[in-house]
């Protein structure tokens, strides 16, 4: 293994913890009734918050976004698989 593909590895490993963090905590969010939660977002942490009306499309939102996280998952374990 060169310094490298050593370095390469550990970048992918420390996006991988990352990510299953995400879709640790995305899995108990979804596993809840979120369609009348109230959904708010912001431009950043000094701006305030914005409530969006979803209209109960919020679980499949969440869902989409645990999609794509499992998916970057694994093709960065595949990715560190062939290092």
């Amino acid at each position: 293994m060169t310094i490298e593909t050593h370095n390469k590895s550990c970048e992918i490993l420390t996006r991988i913890n990352i990510l299953d963090e995400e879709i640790d905590k995305l899995k108990r969010i979804v596993r809840q009734d979120t369609s009348s939660w109230i959904m708010e977002i912001r431009e950043s942490k000094s701006c305030p918050l914005n409530k969006i009306n979803h209209f109960g499309m919020l679980p499949e939102f969440l869902q989409a976004i645990l999609s794509k996280h499992i998916a970057e998952r694994n093709k960065l374990q595949k990715e560190f698989d062939e290092l």
